[in-house]
């Protein structure tokens, strides 16, 4: 029996946002410069979006987007 396009988005969704998510981000941590890029990424995104329109955004591509919360 075929899965729904319900049951897939759960289970995508599921995949990425849960243990994947958290093993990717992990991964791109364990190194301290790795690290401290990262670091500085947010503070330039922070910085463009407290000086950017109000509006909304689409984050496409962007790995877990653990950015943008």
């Amino acid at each position: 029996m075929a899965k729904t396009k319900e049951e897939i988005k759960k289970e995508l969704a599921d995949f990425y946002y849960g243990k994947q998510a958290e093993l990717y981000d992990l991964i791109r941590t364990e190194n301290i410069r790795d690290k401290e890029i990262l670091e500085r990424e947010i503070e330039i995104v922070k910085q463009f979006l407290k000086n950017a329109k109000k509006g909304k955004i689409l984050d496409v591509a962007c790995g877990t987007g653990r950015i943008f919360p």
